[in-house]
C-alpha cells in the first residue's frame, strides 16, 4: 500500500493536503508544527521500523474506512450543495 507520510503543516496547497489526509487516516502524530518538530519526529519513525511495518500493513484498510473513501457520503453531501445553491437561484429570479 505504502507508507504514511509525515508532513509539515503549512500555507502550500501540498502541506494542507497531507494533513488533510493524515487527520483523516487518525494520523495525526504524523502532523508537524514547524520544522525542528518534523526533524526530531522523522528520526523518531525511522528508529522504530516496528511501528512502520505495522502502519504499512494497516493502511489500506484505515485508507478504505476513513472519510478519504466515503463516495456515497461525498455524493450526498455534494448533491445537497447543488440542490441548496439551486434553491438560492430560484429564489433570487422571483
Amino acid at each position: 500500500m505504502g507508507v504514511p507520510v509525515l508532513c509539515l503543516e503549512g500555507d502550500a496547497y501540498v502541506s494542507r493536503q497531507g494533513v488533510l489526509q493524515n487527520k483523516c487516516l487518525g494520523l495525526e502524530a504524523f502532523i508537524d508544527r514547524d520544522e525542528g518538530e518534523f526533524i526530531e519526529k522523522a528520526v523518531q519513525i525511522s528508529n522504530n521500523p516496528d511501528m512502520l511495518k505495522q502502519l504499512r500493513e494497516n493502511l489500506r484498510g484505515m485508507l478504505e474506512r476513513s472519510p478519504l473513501m466515503d463516495y456515497n457520503g461525498y455524493a450526498r453531501e455534494f448533491g445537497g450543495m447543488l440542490q441548496r445553491w439551486w434553491a438560492k437561484r430560484c429564489a433570487e429570479e422571483n
